[in-house]
């Protein structure tokens, strides 16, 4: 146990919330690991062993922020409904957590942005999790195999405009549930119509 009476477990989980604090106040640019470890009351050098460097800490968070995000997704996709109904609440969820999060959590949207940008390992197992539990959706609306892994892809790159962080960001300020349920609608009847 290092010398703040914490597990390497509990100084870890500590400096993942001052660095959500951290990035809340000053923004990633600003962001010092010395100075979470100033706020933690700890050496700099007791975070070594967890994070290397200001984007590990940074990257870090992003992966719990994503997690988070993942099984809010995930409950969603287990909801006692039919399948295409599953398939819009899976996408309003999404994008009000987003938009939500652009709005009164900047800062840390922010950071997941550049992580995306990116393309970090947490944001790239995350999108993949994401793909699956569409890809999922898809089969329960009939898609057998790979078919149903191509229309999750289809559908996911066509709904960008709702999804992709940069998009949600810069149009935050204005609500597009109605214009999502729209196009949502108009993209899973076309998939019904080509189908057939």
């Amino acid at each position: 146990m290092p010398r703040t009476g914490l597990s390497q477990e509990e100084l870890r989980e500590r400096a993942l919330e001052v660095t959500l604090a951290q990035l809340r106040k000053v923004g990633s640019e600003k962001l010092r690991l010395v100075d979470v470890a100033k706020a933690m009351d700890v050496k700099h050098t007791s975070l070594y062993p967890h994070f290397a460097n200001k984007a590990a800490l940074v990257d870090a968070v992003t992966a719990k922020w994503l997690l988070e995000s993942e099984e809010a997704l995930a409950k969603v996709c287990a909801l006692d409904l039919p399948a295409r109904e599953r398939v819009e609440q899976w996408f309003m969820t999404r994008y009000t957590m987003n938009r939500d999060r652009a709005l009164n959590d900047a800062e840390v949207f922010h950071a997941y942005n550049l992580a995306s940008d990116a393309k970090q390992p947490a944001v790239v197992h995350h999108l993949a999790a994401l793909r699956q539990q569409m890809a999922d959706l898809m089969h329960e609306l009939g898609y057998e195999g790979d078919t149903a892994m191509e229309r999750a892809r289809l559908i996911l790159r066509a709904m960008v405009f709702f999804i992709h962080p940069a998009m949600i960001a810069g149009h935050a300020e204005e609500d597009h549930s109605a214009h999502l349920r729209e196009t949502l609608d108009c993209l899973l009847n076309g998939m019904k119509v080509r189908d057939f």
